[in-house]
This record gives structure tokens, C-alpha cells and sequence, in this order.
């Protein structure tokens, strides 16, 4: 393999790996529960997002494609924002356990939301009229397995609970 091949593949695999990254020390240094409410309100926030009947007059404002994406992107974060926190309200508290108690479920729910957040970028938000990655995955994230994705990330939140 050539270095340039080997380079390109860490860079188009380096969006997951900070995914991942952020996801597990999220978990590690703020909590288990914590992560679990974000994935939570990722999902709720979702449905309200894509049923939300303001955003094409929100997105009349910008001129250009790179700042609708952008207004699209803030807006998702700003419904998991909200959905988080009335979700965090709902859930029961953190118990408390050591960083690197129960590191396996840690992992898999680091996963779980690197999953979710990679399918979210490249099948429904505009992430990639930001950034451009042009990954091998990219093909497999598509919307042709979006159910599939999801019905495994529902299962990840009974197998972590």
C-alpha cells in the first residue's frame, strides 16, 4: 500500500474514531446514565426534528448550501439539547460507580452512539456538505439500512440498562 492510500484511510476513519472517543470519555468521566440520557434524547429529538414544521422557513433565511446545513445541524442540537435534559429529568439518577466499573457496557454504549451519530450525518443531516468524508462505510450508512441501525441501538439501550 502506498502512504498516501494508508493516510486518506485514517482520515476518512478518523471521524468514528472521535465519535468513539468522545462517547467513551463522556461516559468515563460524567457517567453511564448521562450517555444513556443522550442517546435517549437523540432518539426523541430525532422524530421532533423530522416533524417539525418550521424548518423550511428557517432555512429561507440562508443564502448559501454550507449555511443551511449548518442552520440544520444547530437546530438538531439544539432539539437533543432540550430533549436531554427532559429526558434526564425523567430517568432515574446516576448511581455511582468507578470509571472503569462496568468498562464493557461503557464500550458498547460508546458504540451504540457512534453508530447512531454516523448514521444520523450521512443519511439525514447535511453533515457532509461540511466536512467531506469519503469513507468505504459511507455506502453501508445509507438509508437503505437505517431500520436495521436503529433496531440495534434500541437493543443496546435494553442490554446496557
Amino acid at each position: 500500500m502506498e502512504l498516501e492510500t494508508v493516510l486518506k484511510f485514517a482520515y476518512d476513519f478518523a471521524f468514528f474514531l472521535s465519535l468513539f472517543a468522545v462517547a467513551l470519555a463522556w461516559c468515563l468521566f460524567i457517567g453511564r446514565q448521562s450517555l444513556i440520557n443522550v442517546l435517549v434524547g437523540s432518539f426523541v429529538a430525532l422524530i421532533f426534528f423530522l416533524q417539525f414544521p418550521f424548518q423550511d422557513r428557517l432555512l429561507q433565511v440562508a443564502d448559501s448550501t454550507l449555511i443551511k446545513s449548518l442552520l440544520t445541524v444547530v437546530l438538531y442540537i439544539l432539539f437533543v439539547l432540550i430533549c436531554t435534559y427532559i429526558i434526564r429529568k425523567v430517568m432515574p439518577l446516576e448511581f455511582y460507580e468507578g470509571k472503569f466499573e462496568n468498562m464493557g457496557k461503557k464500550v458498547f454504549l460508546a458504540s451504540s452512539i457512534t453508530l447512531l451519530y454516523s448514521v444520523l450525518c450521512f443519511s439525514i443531516l447535511p453533515v457532509l456538505s461540511i466536512v467531506a468524508i469519503e469513507t468505504p462505510l459511507r455506502s453501508l450508512l445509507t438509508e437503505g439500512y437505517l431500520d436495521y441501525y436503529f433496531m440495534s441501538l434500541s437493543l443496546g439501550l435494553l442490554i446496557t440498562q
